[in-house]
């Protein structure tokens, strides 16, 4: 599922100023009930990934582990919805570096580890370039900061095994 995480225009979903916007309106309901189909068929849609240009989890964006300004706008939108669904991933950029969240949720950490996390895995997956460069880690490292890369270029993969088996690669 991809859903539109991006806040700087007007009616955005997350749009501070129009907090009831048409399109933010429309996309939570459509969120909303293709997160109940697909919960409904998990026998058939083991994994729930949602992708999104902005993050809820970022360490520049971020003071004493709770995120700030958007982030701490898409969090109070997503955040329950990941929770409520049983959103396995969720995949966003907007960072220009790499980072990989332990599963978290409120802003604690479930978790240092993916083997069956019940909170949602977030990854930063913002390292493919740009001619901005790399957005170097400003801030101290919050508990639920797992890696980060902000020096290389790459790209990502992910693989779904089986049921139980979802590999995620970082390459530089």
């Amino acid at each position: 599922v991809a859903v539109d995480t991006e806040d700087d225009y007007p009616g955005s979903p997350i749009d501070l100023f129009v907090p009831s916007s048409e399109s933010q309106y429309l996309q939570v309901n459509w969120l909303e009930e293709d997160l109940t189909k697909a919960v409904a068929n998990r026998a058939n849609v083991p994994w729930i990934v949602v992708g999104g240009h902005r993050n809820i989890y970022n360490i520049n964006s971020q003071k004493d582990g709770t995120p700030t300004g958007s982030a701490a706008d898409l969090q109070a939108w997503l955040e329950p919805v990941f929770e409520k669904y049983n959103v396995d991933l969720f995949l966003s950029g907007h960072a220009h570096n790499y980072q990989r969240i332990w599963p978290t949720a409120n802003n604690v950490v479930e978790k240092q580890s993916y083997e069956n996390p019940v909170a949602t895995t977030m990854i930063i997956a913002g390292h493919g370039g740009n001619i901005e460069g790399h957005e170097k880690f400003e801030s101290d490292t919050p508990s639920w900061f797992a890696f980060g890369d902000d020096e290389n270029f790459g790209y990502a993969q992910f693989k779904v095994f089986n049921e139980t088996t979802l590999e995620f690669t970082a390459f530089r």
